[in-house]
């Protein structure tokens, strides 16, 4: 069953992963309210994806990082972490009670205990070993693999509005054997093979 929740929102045209962190700087009275709240009641708020039409129908909750710098102007220098990814049900650009935004959301729950086909998980543990940092852990869920190739934000929002698993994991895989296909050519200019 869906549970339509209410949370506070920043709206931005980004659009994170769970996993990933960005840096903010809280300079207007809103939100500067915004993160007051978070910090007292020590929960959540969402960045809904502002696309350039103003449609705004998936955003991730994020949770506040860490606060690296407060300004006497009340401005603030912040990291937030995407902890879940979710649809907007209904936004209101003026909460009742707060000057920030809020919505009426619903978690997407199906990404959070997705696991990779055979064929994906064999295709990037390739990847990931000729690809990526070795520091890296092993990753098994599409959504984390996605984080890893450094998509904008764009093409992470659409791999996220696809809805569709099985599109989704097709997604994954071309682009890790595409990115793999790189590495490999990259490797051939670098032994002074040059690949037409």
């Amino acid at each position: 069953m869906e549970i339509i929740q209410k949370m506070p929102q920043f709206p931005l045209s980004v659009f994170l992963l769970p996993s990933e962190k960005i840096a903010l700087h809280i300079f207007e009275q809103r939100y500067q309210q915004l993160l007051s709240t978070i910090e007292e009641k020590q929960e959540h708020f969402g960045i809904p994806f502002v696309r350039e039409n103003g449609e705004m129908k998936y955003g991730c909750t994020m949770r506040l990082s860490e606060v690296k710098k407060r300004y006497a102007s009340g401005e603030s220098d912040i990291v937030v972490e995407c902890v879940g990814l979710y649809k907007v049900v209904e936004f209101f650009p003026k909460d009742s009670e707060y000057l920030f935004p809020s919505a009426n959301v619903i978690e997407l729950q199906q990404y959070k205990s997705w696991k990779a086909s055979e064929e994906l998980q064999n295709e990037w543990n390739v990847f990931q070993e000729t690809a990526l940092p070795p520091s890296l852990p092993h990753i098994t869920n599409p959504l984390q693999m996605m984080a890893a190739l450094g998509l904008n934000f764009e093409e992470k929002y659409n791999f996220v509005l696809m809805a569709d698993r099985e599109k989704q994991e097709q997604k994954v895989l071309q682009l890790a054997k595409y990115q793999r296909l790189i590495q490999d050519q990259v490797a051939q200019v670098n032994r002074g093979f040059f690949p037409n």
